[in-house]
C-alpha cells in the first residue's frame, strides 16, 4: 500500500471517534482467526508448523489486545466492537475460566451488543 493512500486513510480515521479502537478489535479478531486456521490444517499433532508460522499472528493479536484494553470507549460503535471481542477472548482462554465465568462474560457481551443494535435500529427508524 502506498504511503499516500495510508496517510489518507489514517487522516479519515482520526476524524472518527473510536476508529483506532474498532481497527484494533478487527486486527485482534483477524489475527486470532488466522492463528486458529493454521492449527486446523497443520497435520503435526503438536502443531509445530502452525506454532512456528503463527507467531506473527499471535504477537499481532496480543499487541492489539493491549491497545484495546487501554483505550476508553467514546461511542456506541466502540462499545459494540469491544463487546464483539469479548467472546473471542473467552473462547481462547476457556481453560482458565470456570464454565459459569465464561458463560457470564459471553452473555454480558451479547446483551451489550444486542442492546446497542436495538438502539441503532431505533435511531435509524427515527432518522
Amino acid at each position: 500500500m502506498s504511503r499516500r493512500r495510508r496517510r489518507g486513510r489514517e487522516a479519515r480515521s482520526e476524524n472518527r471517534p473510536d476508529a483506532g479502537l474498532i481497527r484494533d478489535c478487527v486486527i485482534y479478531a483477524q489475527s486470532v482467526a488466522a492463528l486458529a486456521a493454521g492449527y486446523e490444517v497443520d497435520p503435526d499433532p503438536h502443531g509445530d508448523y502452525a506454532g512456528d508460522l503463527g507467531q506473527h499472528h499471535f504477537h499481532r493479536a496480543e499487541r492489539a489486545l493491549r491497545r484495546i484494553a487501554r483505550q476508553p470507549v467514546a461511542t456506541a460503535l466502540g462499545l459494540e466492537a469491544k463487546a464483539r471481542v469479548i467472546p473471542l477472548i473467552v473462547t481462547r482462554h476457556l481453560a482458565v475460566l470456570s464454565l459459569e465465568e465464561a458463560e457470564l462474560i459471553r452473555r454480558f457481551a451479547e446483551e451489550v451488543r444486542a442492546d446497542l443494535e436495538r438502539a441503532r435500529a431505533s435511531a435509524d427508524t427515527w432518522a
